[in-house]
């Protein structure tokens, strides 16, 4: 683990390969007890990724707190460094209303060993922004522990895109200089920021970005 971890905190560019772990659950208004993470299910699919060599572990495009910390719980059980990943609102909570640094404080306090960091995913560059300078005043020092986003190329909220039955895209410079202007904005000194592209990306703005 901490070789991996010493390397993306050292190097400029890095080439990883990691695994994704299937969600828990898709309606986030079902009750979830947070130990459901140790069924057999989600048990299995890290024990499988962890012996398949990947680098690290992501739980993504996550709605809930207590999801959230019973993946984490269940990740915890293994060496592999892992990565979770929230989708948030422009209000700086989760799906399930949670404010995103009380997720990431009570993780990291019940959690060893904590994710390796947090991400954002699924959401407009200009909704992490407003969901990060809310929260940033109620926990300084955020981030450091959210180090990336995978951007999704919709300025919509979680909520309006659930009802969309149309491609709805932000021009690719226009995104380009959203994702640039994340990086100047919340950037970091003690490790390196990750913008990934993804969640619903048109070439077209993938290529910008570049």
């Amino acid at each position: 683990m901490r070789d991996f971890i010493e390397t993306i905190k050292s190097s400029r560019v890095v080439l990883t390969e990691g695994g994704i772990i299937e969600r828990i659950r898709r309606n986030r208004d079902i009750e979830l007890d947070p130990f459901i993470a140790h069924s057999g299910m989600i048990y299995e699919q890290i024990k499988s990724l962890d012996q398949s060599g990947v680098d690290f572990i992501m739980a993504s495009t996550q709605p809930a707190f207590l999801e959230a910390m019973g993946i984490a719980l269940a990740l915890s059980k293994f060496t592999i460094p892992y990565i979770i990943s929230f989708v948030v609102t422009p209000e700086g909570t989760l799906l399930d209303g949670t404010p995103v640094h009380e997720a990431i404080d009570k993780i990291d306090s019940q959690v060893n060993p904590q994710p390796f960091y947090y991400m954002i995913n699924c959401v407009h560059p200009s909704l992490f922004k407003q969901a990060m300078n809310k929260e940033l005043i109620l926990s300084p020092n955020l981030n450091k522990r959210i180090l990336g986003i995978q951007a999704n190329i919709s300025s919509k909220s979680p909520d309006e895109l659930e009802s969309l039955s149309y491609l709805d895209t932000t021009e690719p410079k226009e995104f380009a200089d959203s994702i640039v202007e994340l990086h100047q904005l919340y950037d970091i000194k003690d490790t390196r920021r990750l913008l990934w592209i993804g969640c619903t990306t048109y070439y077209r703005n993938s290529e910008t970005s570049q």
